[in-house]
């Protein structure tokens, strides 16, 4: 009989052994086993049934595993300790093994409360009684692989181990018979609300583990583990939702469909997660409601709320704050615009308000920022962006910025990584000391670049090769701070919110261009008409004085820059309308005889004026809106010639080159302006006609063709509702004068400063016109009459009859605007976004907008959802007679337009071999843009998310996440009982990508291990990858891999036969293949802290990597999840 000894499973205490399991194989004969344990696991049930056959009787009792209304999620994890990539292959057959354990009849299991028993205790009685033979074993080691000595473990075990000679194992004998035959210890337990054996029931949950897994029921696994924690964001019981039940009792909240609140819940989550976000939703999905309830949560919590536009859209914001009786009146909006514009020249200080930058936009305690069309700071180097840095963000304690943008992205990623670095005030290493850990952002984007270029090159390209050749890191950065969705998404993932959209027809495309203005018979002439130099804008070129270097240099730049512009803006306007066109070249014209005059002026007297550039409001907002547009690396221009240095005429060397050539340009303008005067005589003497209808201006006439046919239309209950977009305030004033000259009625215009209707309205206020255009939408959908229903005693107003029924005797102003309704609105891009104008079912783009995204914002203003209307019809006026014809006319004015920039004093031949050399630096329309563009002939259908349109939507996983949302809804216990380590396979399809991929394993693996079995453990770092037997990466990203899984979710399960059967050999490849993958990641990701070390310095570096890249990627620290064989 031996002595009581120590059992640490560390030092050597018996026959130079030192685990429990050695001890136990040592002492182990016939006889019968009692083991009490709180926690278990398969491996060990799988040992006792290969090594311990020869106990006759096993009795355990183990602590329960599932409390009334846990989660069964909770219970898998307690079982799982065999998740290193070594073990993980094998889970397999060790449940298998466990299983037929526990299906012995020598096999009695009971269960008791977790915290009712924490003993651990062995007993072992001989057959024969022999108390030699007979042992106790009691102390920390519970029954599983790690407490028994199976497996090496960090844990530090102690028991003490005595024989059956003496008191204590009779004493521990009787205890445990005592609990074995307790009402405590139990047989059976209740689960979900079923009588069931705690056997039997553990049989269930290990069979999981061995269960055949189809791929898409691993597919969602592994979507699962990826986003689980933003699922819990969406439940209501959560910490989060609990957070913002301020927020819920808002009006703004409440208007919300459920797709937008949970695009609300993200943003704001990820706002207090990173300072920032990117919110990117498609046209129509509501950006604008999004921002005001995200806006309101944050006022709430006490931050002042700031707001940059662009001017044109001011009213839109502004329509909201409290005091303009919207229907959020209740939430008594407050917050301050500005325009994009007023980040230069000290404009900030310039309103009513008198806020001055330091004691208003600089040293707030808490600010919170909302830049809309924020892709208009997309070059970090200009003065607005800088002016916002230094001057708003970096000046402020607590700034939290959100971003509204358009989807698209044109030519350039880079302009992207300069509106994330706004959210880090402009600091390229701002995601480094967060989860993002990214070191440089321009480090990534140079890279992700690069890759853009190569891609944009390749004719027959494909999306997905682009997207297939970024980083996971590029991935983990924009799916951090980005909600883009598109219609199709919310469609199809949101079923529950009943989304009606209306149905659109096919495009109407009319191609019609300028003909027969005077003796002009084409727009190719007219063209050729307004070849002018621009001579005017340029005085600088004609300067000599080089030895000032730098302000001269800065000065020429400038104004070639300004002439390119004036030259762009004149063919814009051109293809608007002939009108338009007329009223700006008597504009240049004018401008010319004054610049002239003062140039004779200086000759005859020698009087030295300084030469100023006086442009209208109007046109001085345009060039600014293109300059904003621009894709170049140009700063910002101010459009004043000479403002910032000024040009006196005596500076002008070349005085009588710089005449000459005024002179020449302007006999060129003095020539067409005559041809367009006598076309305007023309045109206004047609009203006088009797077919009013008919006229030389051939767009007009189609325009008017257009909107009779419509209003005679029985479409949608005959609703005779036409709005009409264009760029330009004067073809939008020309419109409505010739509409109204010649009999149309209930018409009015809109631009940004001016609104007016055919029965004597004019004011700047354009909401009155909307309200008479779309009461439906104006007045009953989007006004506050809860004062109303409150004072007559009524619940809110369900039926717009019986609305308007109510609305007639109890606020008789409003029902006049209904009973004097609008038919016709004709309106600029002030209207084309953020407004709801769904009464209406009918546009007509009177222009095409270069930037097809504000095409698409048009159409959204009646492509809403909700309308009223079953169906709606877009028509897009092109300047050309087919759409070739149209590329060649963008061609052509960037041939020129290289030229106007160019020419000064010196002569260059105006040819086509100079403008091709020069082509294609920075088109006027990108590829992308093109490709849109010609999509709008037959669709309106996503055309700024489509699959072959680059945009934020596809640097986002939010695709996938709304994928699991709609499933975890159905089928919630199924996604969390599927446990980790089970495994799945397929034969792979080579459609995807244009390149082959080939065989291998995907594996989602954690960091770090989850040791300790614990229910709540959270991976720090999720690698999902997909590599090939030698662990060489198969694709490179996260958003590739989960699109190659989608696209086989629904394949056969093919798993080859020997790693179905634990063939040694077959699972070992995989294990390298794993291993492979991780050293070549550890390399990777060693040479990246090298360069942080020499950027950044040794402290910052280790500060910010609490784990060494060496301890992250060792195989053994890992668990392997889930897996899936490609074959």
């Amino acid at each position: 009989m031996g002595e009581k000894m120590l059992i640490d499973n560390r030092s050597p205490r018996f026959n130079g052994k030192a685990n429990l399991i050695d001890f136990l194989n040592a002492y182990i004969t016939k006889g019968e086993f009692y083991i009490v344990s709180a926690f278990f696991s398969p491996g060990a049930l799988a040992y006792f049934y290969k090594n311990f056959n020869e106990v006759e009787k096993f009795k355990m009792i183990l602590g329960n595993l599932i409390n009334e209304g846990e989660k069964q999620e909770r219970v898998i994890n307690l079982l799982e300790e065999n998740l290193d990539i070594e073990s993980a292959f094998n889970l397999k057959e060790i449940t298998l093994l466990a299983v037929e354990f526990l299906k012995q009849n020598k096999v009695a299991v009971k269960t008791v409360k977790p915290n009712f028993c924490h003993a651990k205790v062995y007993l072992f009685n001989d057959k024969n009684n022999d108390p030699r033979n007979c042992f106790y074993v009691a102390g920390s080691s519970n029954l599983t692989e790690a407490g028994l000595g199976i497996r090496k473990s960090s844990n530090i075990e102690l028991n003490i181990a005595d024989f059956g000679g003496n008191a204590d194992f009779r004493e521990m004998l009787g205890w445990f018979n005592s609990l074995w035959g307790s009402v405590e210890a139990k047989e059976k337990i209740f689960i979900d609300g079923v009588e069931k054996s705690f056997k039997e029931y553990l049989i269930e949950l290990l069979s999981k583990y061995f269960k055949d897994y189809d791929p898409e029921t691993i597919y969602y696994k592994i979507l699962y583990e990826l986003f689980k924690e933003d699922l819990l964001y969406y439940d209501p019981q959560s910490e989060t939702s609990k957070q913002i039940k301020d927020l819920e009792d808002t009006r703004i909240y409440n208007c919300l469909y459920p797709f937008q609140q949970k695009g609300v819940l993200s943003l704001i989550k990820k706002i207090q997660l990173y300072n920032g976000a990117i919110l990117a939703d498609a046209v129509g999905l509501g950006k604008t409601f999004q921002a005001l309830a995200v806006m309101k949560y944050f006022e709430l919590k006490g931050y002042k709320v700031l707001l940059f536009c662009p001017k044109k859209l001011e009213m839109n914001w502004r329509s909201y704050l409290e005091g303009f009786k919207s229907r959020f009146e209740n939430d008594k909006f407050k917050y301050t615009i500005r325009y994009h514009t007023d980040l230069q020249d000290n404009r900030l200080e310039t309103y009513e308000d008198k806020y001055t930058i330091k004691d208003y936009f600089q040293e707030n305690h808490k600010l919170f920022i909302v830049i809309d069309e924020s892709h208009n700071f997309r070059n970090d180097k200009g003065l607005r962006y800088k002016t916002l840095v230094d001057l708003i963000l970096n000046k402020n304690k607590d700034v939290k910025v959100l971003l509204l943008t358009a989807t698209p992205i044109n030519t350039k990623l880079i302009d992207v990584r300069n509106q994330f670095k706004l959210i880090v005030r402009g600091k390229d290493d701002g995601f480094k000391d967060n989860s993002l850990d990214i070191s440089s952002l321009q480090q990534l984007f140079i890279q992700a670049q690069k890759k853009f270029e190569e891609w944009s090159k390749n004719s027959n390209k494909k999306l997905s090769d682009f997207i297939t050749n970024l980083p996971n890191e590029f991935f983990k950065l924009t799916d951090a701070l980005i909600v883009a969705r598109t219609r199709d998404l919310v469609k199809k993932f949101d079923a529950q919110d009943k989304l009606i959209f209306p149905e659109k027809e096919k495009p109407v495309n009319i191609y019609i261009s300028p003909k027969n203005i005077g003796s002009i018979k084409s727009l190719d002439e007219l063209l050729q008409r307004i070849e002018i130099n621009f001579t005017a804008y340029k005085p600088a070129l004609y300067m000599k004085a080089r030895e000032v270097k730098s302000a001269l240099e800065d000065e020429v730049s400038r104004q070639r820059y300004l002439a390119k512009m004036m030259y762009i803006l004149l063919v814009k306007r051109l293809e608007s309308s002939w009108y338009s066109f007329y009223i700006t070249l008597k504009n240049i014209f004018n401008y010319y005889i004054n610049v002239l005059e003062k140039v004779n002026d200086y000759e005859k007297n020698k009087t030295d004026i300084e030469l100023q550039l006086d442009l209208s409001d109007e046109i001085e907002n345009e060039l600014e809106e293109m300059n904003l547009q621009d894709d170049s690396d140009q700063l910002e221009i101010d459009y004043t010639i000479g403002k910032k240095n000024p040009i006196k005429i005596s500076d002008i060397v070349q005085l009588k080159e710089f005449k000459e050539d005024l002179e020449a340009d302007i006999e060129k303008l003095r020539q067409i302006i005559g041809e367009l005067e006598a076309f305007n005589n023309d045109i206004m003497n047609e009203i006088n006609n009797d077919d009013k209808y008919k006229s030389k201006d051939n767009k007009l006439e189609k325009l008017m063709e257009l909107i009779i046919t419509k209003q005679n239309s029985p479409k949608n209950d005959n609703n005779k509702k036409v709005v009409i977009f264009s760029v330009y305030k004067d073809t939008v004033k020309y419109l409505f004068e010739q509409l109204k000259s010649r009999g149309f009625k209930k018409i009015a215009f809109v631009s940004g400063d001016e609104c007016k209707s055919d029965d004597g309205y004019s004011s700047k206020d354009f909401i009155p016109v909307l309200e008479r255009f779309a009461p439906y939408t104006k007045l009953y959908n989007e006004k506050d009459w809860s004062h109303l229903y409150k004072e007559h005693n009524l619940i809110p107003i369900k039926d717009y009859n019986e609305w308007l029924d109510f609305i007639k005797q109890a606020s008789p102003e409003t029902y006049e605007k209904v009973q004097n309704q609008i038919d016709i609105l004709i309106a600029t891009d002030a209207l084309s976004e953020g407004q709801n104008l769904q009464d209406c079912d009918y546009l007509i783009n009177y222009d095409i907008h270069w930037n097809p995204v504000r095409l698409i914002q048009r159409f959204g203003r009646i492509d809403r959802l909700g309308s009223p209307n079953k169906i709606i019809t877009g028509v897009n006026f092109w300047p050309a007679d087919s759409y070739e014809e149209f590329l060649k006319l963008q061609d052509r004015i960037e041939k020129r337009m290289k030229l106007v920039s160019l020419t000064g004093s010196e002569t260059i031949e105006i040819n086509d071999d100079v403008s091709v050399s020069q082509k294609d630096e920075n088109p006027l329309i990108s590829e992308q843009e093109k490709k849109m563009i010609e999509q709008l002939q037959l669709t309106w259908e996503d055309i700024e998310s489509n699959d072959e349109v680059l945009g934020f939507d596809k640097l986002s996983l939010e695709s996938f996440r709304q994928e699991l949302f709609e499933l975890f809804q159905k089928k919630r216990k199924e996604l969390e009982s599927i446990p980790n380590g089970v495994y799945t396979g397929f034969k792979r399809e080579d459609t995807l990508f244009s390149k082959p991929v080939v065989d291998g394993i995907i594996a989602l693996l954690g960091f770090p291990r989850n040791l300790e079995n614990s229910p709540k453990h959270k991976y720090d770092k999720l690698f999902l990858l997909y590599s090939d037997y030698d662990g060489n990466p198969v694709l490179n990203n996260i958003f590739d891999i989960l699109s190659f899984l989608r696209m086989h979710k629904t394949a056969q399960r093919f798993v080859p036969v020997g790693i179905d059967k634990s063939d040694e050999n077959e699972l070992n490849k995989l294990v390298y293949a794993l291993k492979m993958w991780l050293e070549r990641k550890r390399d990777e990701e060693n040479i990246k802290l090298i360069k942080d070390l020499m950027s950044k310095g040794i402290i910052k570096t280790i500060n910010s990597n609490p784990h060494t890249v060496d301890e992250i990627f060792l195989p053994e620290n890992l668990d392997l999840i889930t897996w899936i064989v490609v074959s």
